[in-house]
């Protein structure tokens, strides 16, 4: 999983040039999962990070997001 946290109540666009993953993978956040996907490029990632908020990247294909019990963290 990839973690992406702050310690700012501000809201921060950043790059994460390194990812856990291969080019390719389509990954998404746990907290927004069908609005917040996105697919790993040679250049990593975007991520917009509202107001102080974290995300949990996994990748969609993952059994947290396949499988037919989900914990739901919200």
């Amino acid at each position: 999983m990839l973690v992406m946290t702050t310690n700012s109540q501000d809201t921060l666009d950043v790059q994460m040039p390194y990812t856990p993953y291969e080019v390719g993978t389509e990954i998404c956040n746990i907290f927004w999962p069908d609005d917040d996907c996105q697919t790993v490029t040679s250049d990593g990632i975007y991520a917009h990070l509202q107001g102080g908020e974290a995300k949990i990247w996994l990748p969609k294909d993952s059994a947290y997001f396949t499988s037919e019990i989900r914990v739901f963290v919200n």
